[in-house]
């Protein structure tokens, strides 16, 4: 945060700069004007999803933009609380742009770019609730998502086998937060 020093004077209404200055921070400050100094926080978001046992879930997807709508690197992806009963993970793919989060690219909404998805993957054998949250960073903004889940029995004689990222019983630690693995790295 930057200190300034304001040599005090007298004007004719009986104020002094110093005080003048202040109101105006402070003005700033109730209007919302953004920090210079950290990131926007974006509006938080609480979504609910329900999924089948044996399979993942996209919970969203996130992409940046240029002034072109050609897709640059996407947002960081940090897990704040993983879940109890699955892993998190991304995968890249094209997203439809639904939203402009930080800038004037409202030209780009609807088209569908380069960036990632969250991705929910319940452990074997799993059925219940479950929840999470992440923190999407963009350069200018950041946005929590705070996501509910259900995780549903399969139908019996359902096709499909369950994928093999979570046909195991699952021996592991919980996932750790901390940034969110490519879902590569979760099958490997």
């Amino acid at each position: 945060m930057a200190i300034v020093s304001v040599k005090s004077k007298r004007r004719r209404s009986g104020k002094s700069w110093s005080t003048l200055l202040l109101g105006l921070l402070c003005a700033l400050a109730a209007i919302g004007v953004p920090s210079f100094y950290s990131p926007a926080v974006a509006q938080d978001q609480h979504i609910t999803k329900t999924t089948n046992a044996a399979h993942d879930v996209v919970i969203l997807g996130y992409a940046r933009s240029n002034q072109s709508c050609d897709g640059i690197e996407p947002p960081a992806l940090y897990l704040d609380k993983p879940p109890d009963h699955g892993a998190v993970c991304f995968r890249t793919n094209d997203v439809r742009l639904r939203e402009a989060i930080v800038g004037n690219l409202t030209h780009c909404l609807g088209r569908k770019i380069s960036g990632v998805s969250v991705v929910y993957l319940p452990r074997w054998g799993y059925v219940g609730p479950d929840d999470l949250r992440y923190t999407v960073v963009f350069p200018q903004a950041r946005r929590s998502v705070y996501v509910d889940l259900t995780v549903l029995p399969d139908r019996p004689g359902s096709p499909g086998a369950v994928p093999a990222d979570i046909s195991s019983p699952y021996t592991e630690s919980p996932q750790s937060p901390g940034p969110i693995p490519a879902c590569t790295a979760i099958v490997s």
